[in-house]
């Protein structure tokens, strides 16, 4: 009887050590990903939480940004092609707000947006001669 528990216990205990490999192979893996996650973020301007909330959005989390752009009589087209940066820089605060709600009722109001600086430096630069959009 001896012999056949100490059978029993090699078994269990070689799927133990097996489990614990492959949970440690796994747990290496995911540490090289935020390593790679990191190194990506930082190469587009994001933090690594950044990008993961951002990719953990629906594509249409910046639905509101052109009709509100629109609304302040600024072109979305015109602006993605002579600043791009603006635009993705709008487009990443408006994906991280949480005020979708309010913000869907005060298009015309960008006060109670996060990109409000933004919009108004857009509005002064477009009101000069060699203004934007």
């Amino acid at each position: 009887m001896l012999a056949v528990h100490s059978v029993q216990y090699g078994g269990w205990f070689a799927w133990l050590r097996q489990a614990w490999r492959e949970r440690r192979w796994r747990w290496d893996a995911l540490a090289d990903l935020d390593c790679v996650t990191a190194e990506l973020a930082r190469d587009i301007g994001l933090s690594a939480s950044e990008m993961r909330i951002i990719a953990a959005k629906r594509p249409d989390a910046t639905e509101l940004l052109r009709p509100r752009l629109a609304a302040l009589g600024i072109d979305y087209g015109r602006l993605g092609q002579t600043n791009p940066e603006i635009l993705r820089d709008l487009a990443r605060v408006c994906i991280l707000c949480g005020r979708k709600r309010r913000c869907r009722h005060d298009l015309a109001l960008p006060t109670n947006c996060a990109n409000a600086a933004t919009f108004d430096a857009l509005r002064q630069q477009r009101a000069t001669p060699a203004g934007l959009p």
